[in-house]
């Protein structure tokens, strides 16, 4: 994966972040992960926003775009699916354990009591 996907990578798993942050979750300098979010604004991939107060520096967060957001699909309902799936059978398969040995300790102890 290049610079430029896992930067945008981190904006998808983290939200929006500023360059600095960015820098030192890659071990990136900071303007070089700028150079990349610029490049990315050009393409419509990434939008920023600035705050701060009246003292303070505007901060500039960067986060995916909707265009940023398309090139990782949402899967989330797929998981969940499959999840729900998967818990179903987990309690079926465990309901049937529990009920064959509950027929199965029901047959010994009759069994057991029969020979008495």
């Amino acid at each position: 994966m290049n610079t430029s996907e896992r930067i945008l990578m981190q904006l998808k798993m983290r939200g929006p972040q500023t360059a600095q942050a960015l820098a030192a979750q890659l071990d990136l300098t900071s303007m070089g992960v700028r150079r990349h979010l610029e490049s990315a604004l050009e393409k419509g991939l990434v939008g920023y926003e600035d705050s701060g107060g009246k003292v303070e520096r505007p901060v500039r967060r960067w986060g995916l775009s909707q265009a940023g957001q398309a090139r990782y699909p949402d899967r989330h309902a797929e998981l969940t699916v499959d999840l729900i799936g998967q818990v179903q059978m987990l309690f079926a398969l465990r309901h049937a354990c529990a009920r064959t040995f509950a027929v199965r300790s029901s047959t010994c102890l009759r069994a057991c009591w029969t020979r008495q």
